[in-house]
């Protein structure tokens, strides 16, 4: 379509902006009325539009586009000549909005008058309206209309009109003396379509955009082996996410723009492709194809001076299919096949295993080049690399320590991501927290602030939800006082306790296997003896916190199908889409104590799946995400052979041996991966003494939240163990006798009197050895722990003891 060409306006223009205001609530109503005599546009708005409409409908679009308002105003006298005031190359930016478009002619059957408005002609529309009302302007004329598509950036026709602004910028010579002959010159770049998609990394390495790139010379050097070969000359980074793939190309851009690249690259540009913004705005059949033919023909055209980076090379796979147009992966083969395309790509392991291999005839153009993760030495070196740009950055300074303290920490505590990545990220938000620390500080001083090991430790505390004391206690110190730790919330079982940190000790001295769980037990015992009590005062000594502890009851895992509770559903069964219970909370608290109670219960395929937690170190879930067990301490508890212990717990009785009894009901595998098997004995009469004291104090605490105090003799103390004491039930049933005896007559008494606050509970025995309950006066001795005689106001309060409470069930 030739600028000459005259066009009738269509009756349905200015309706089109009509609804689209009265949609958006922009009219009032004496802008009806004015529009009702007037009109919203001028006479040359009204061409303006027109000429899109027209445009749009012999381009073969259904659609009204920003890119046909913007190539209708190039048209047109006024704005043609503001353009070209500022520099810009009015012919080359209309030819580049008809490429942009898709334009192509009209196979047949009648256009719509009345397109449809697309997203980005709606908001250009709007903008150019708001801006003639914000101006006063009677009418919206065709410099409102320009105005309102460079007002959204975000667009292709608004990044079309920007770039050309910029170009004509750099390249004007006269203030209004361009004429059409001086827009066909050599400034018109080579490649369009590469400049409107793709991002220039030499331009931006020279520009000193890009930080530099450490400890990667061998994948650059692989890359360049690989660029330079004849054919299958397009490698391809594999690599975890965070390995730092991206940062590789980066290198060989900045070696490029450094002139330290090899001959065969010199003068090169390395530019990213983005695929996302090639497909964006192709409404159409056949335009996200048009689109990267046009782009192909231009890499192929500079072959010699070019090299294209697709990062998630993947996404080439179905990107533009759809309606019997081909995908961006078949459009790209021959060119590939040909050596014609000098492509760099990147992706995950999984990923291409997903998407690439499964097309040998794609998978074939390729070299793969494999990018490891680093050491914690080799990102402590990178890290080095970027200290000064995180320095300048944040205007702060960072002590090598921190670099080293930040490797170490985000190696051991953020399992679930990789090396450089994550140590990145955290030396980046603890220099930021400094930062905000030293602007909020009191003015003082004009010293910038030194970032050390403490900061960095929040940073990661905040992360992994450890605690700071974790993190900057000594692992040394910890260790040593494990067994105390332990020993003061499990009673009677020394055996166990010690059993449980030596083998802690082994793992956190180096000397197991760092592949393995941190630790993997069996507790044995009768119940009621404090297996799951040692899991819970394990979690709290490690991890600082008794609630890090995952718990699973394996009863509710008998069925075969129960697995994929703890791993996923299967692809194309219900609740695939949601994770599974064991690996997710494995993944999101690594740190943690993994507790599976009563082992036995589970169906074999449970066990089966735990082979796997127990000998590697590993899951893998039904989405196929692998979650690491290396953090986690794996405790199962059973109650296989508590008869037999009980009984060997008797004079004269032989042994127990825990290991035969697990054998002979679990499969020899399993157990063998177990690194301990924890027998726990039977509760003595001492034992159950201190266990007694232990709950009592937590009532005593409960009370003191209420203002009181429990005063408790030994006799009654000794009555309350008499009445627990069950050798099968274990302390859970002096629990439930202190519950039901004491707690119970407590709480009587206090419904009794309305304002107990102040007062002391007095506990003892009469005469008949039947407990009683007082309530004494506030008034207490020196130590302020214990009362005076009790208060003459204060009730007995008696009550039977009933059964026996060593008889009863749980």
């Amino acid at each position: 379509m030739s600028s000459g060409r005259a066009f009738e306006p269509s009756p349905g223009v200015e309706s089109l902006l009509d609804e689209l205001l009265r949609a958006r609530g922009d009219d009032t109503g004496s802008d009806t009325t004015h529009r009702g005599q007037t009109g919203v546009l001028d006479e040359q708005a009204r061409t303006v539009l027109s000429t899109a409409v027209h445009a749009a409908r012999d381009w073969g679009h259904t659609a009204l586009d920003d890119t046909h308002l913007l190539w209708a105003l190039t048209q047109t006298g006024p704005t043609a000549s503001m353009l070209r005031e500022t520099g810009v190359a009015v012919d080359r930016l209309a030819r580049s909005l008809r490429t942009l478009a898709g334009a192509h002619e009209a196979t047949g059957g009648s256009a719509d008058p009345r397109p449809w408005l697309t997203s980005a002609a709606r908001h250009a529309l709007l903008g150019s309206y708001r801006q003639a009302r914000h101006e006063g302007a009677a009418q919206l004329g065709t410099r409102h209309l320009l105005l309102g598509v460079a007002t959204d950036a975000d667009s292709a026709a608004g990044r079309a009109l920007a770039r050309a602004i910029e170009q004509g910028e750099h390249h004007r010579t006269g203030p209004a003396e361009h004429t059409e002959q001086d827009h066909h010159d050599t400034t018109q770049p080579a490649t369009p379509w590469l400049d409107e998609f793709g991002v220039d990394l030499t331009a931006r390495a020279a520009a000193g955009d890009i930080d530099p790139v450490t400890g990667r010379d061998h994948q650059i050097d692989q890359i360049v082996e690989v660029l330079a070969r004849r054919g299958k000359n397009s490698p391809v980074l594999l690599g975890e996410a965070g390995v730092g793939k991206t940062a590789i190309v980066e290198g060989l851009a900045h070696r490029i723009s450094t002139n330290t690249a090899p001959p065969l690259l010199a003068g090169r540009r390395l530019v990213s492709l983005d695929v996302t913004g090639l497909v964006a705005g192709a409404q159409h059949r056949g335009d996200f194809e048009r689109r990267l033919r046009e782009l192909l023909r231009e890499v192929t055209e500079h072959r010699q001076d070019l090299i294209v980076f697709v990062d998630e090379i993947h996404v080439l796979i179905g990107t533009g299919a759809g309606d019997g147009a081909l995908d961006a992966a078949t459009v790209v083969k021959p060119a590939l096949a040909r050596g014609e395309l000098p492509l760099i790509g990147a992706t995950t392991t999984e990923e291409y295993r997903r998407h690439i291999e499964k097309d040998p005839a794609l998978e074939r153009r390729f070299h793969p080049v494999t990018v490891p993760e680093p050491t914690v030495a080799e990102t402590t070196a990178i890290l080095r690399g970027l200290r000064q740009r995180y320095q300048q950055h944040h205007h702060i300074r960072i002590d090598e320590r921190a670099l080293r303290h930040a490797a170490a920490l985000a190696e051991r505590h953020i399992p679930d991501r990789f090396l450089p990545d994550k140590a990145v990220d955290v030396l980046d938000q603890a220099c930021a927290r400094l930062r905000l620390r030293h602007d909020r500080a009191p003015t003082g001083t004009a010293t910038r602030p030194l970032l050390g090991t403490d900061t960095v430790t929040e940073v990661v505390a905040e992360r992994t939800g450890l605690p700071l004391t974790e993190l900057g206690t000594t692992e040394r110190v910890k260790l040593r006082e494990l067994d105390t730790r332990l020993s003061e919330r499990v009673i009677g079982q020394p055996q166990a306790t010690r059993t449980v940190a030596d083998a802690i000790r082994r793992a956190r001295t180096g000397l197991s296997d760092p592949d393995r769980p941190l630790c993997s037990f069996v507790f044995t015992g009768p119940t009621g003896v404090g297996k799951t009590e040692l899991a819970r005062a394990l979690a709290a000594a490690l991890f600082s916190d008794s609630d890090r502890t995952v718990r699973f009851d394996m009863g509710e895992f008998q069925e075969k199908h129960s697995v994929s509770r703890l791993i996923g559903a299967p692809p194309g069964y219900l609740g695939h889409d949601e994770p599974g219970q064991l690996t997710n909370s494995i993944r999101t608290h690594p740190y943690s104590v993994l507790l599976l109670d009563e082992i036995e219960k589970s169906h074999p395929d449970i066990l089966n799946t735990l082979l796997q937690v127990l000998d590697a170190g590993r899951l893998t879930d039904s989405n196929g995400t692998t979650v690491d067990f290396s953090n986690t301490v794996v405790i199962m508890t059973s109650n296989i052979g508590a008869e037999q212990a009980l009984l060997a717990a008797e004079p004269d009785q032989p042994p127990f041996d825990p290991v035969a009894a697990l054998s002979a009901r679990l499969r020899p595998e399993f157990v063998n991966r177990i690194d301990e098997i924890v027998p726990f004995q039977p509760l003595t009469t001492d034992a159950l003494v201190d266990i007694a004291e232990s709950l009592l104090e937590h009532t005593r605490q409960r009370l003191r939240t209420r203002g009181m105090r429990l005063d408790i003799t030994e006799r009654a103390v000794g009555w309350l163990v008499h009445r627990g004491e069950h050798r099968e039930f274990g302390a859970r049933q002096l629990r439930r006798v202190i519950e039901r005896e004491l707690h119970n007559r407590i709480a009587t008494l206090l419904t009794e009197h309305p304002a107990p606050e102040g007062k002391t509970v007095h506990v003892d025995l009469d005469e008949q050895d039947t407990p009683t309950v007082r309530l004494a006066g506030a008034q207490r001795h020196a130590d302020g722990e214990r009362p005076t005689e009790p208060d003459r106001a204060s009730t007995p309060v008696t009550t039977p003891a009933g059964g026996d409470g060593a008889t009863m069930g749980p």
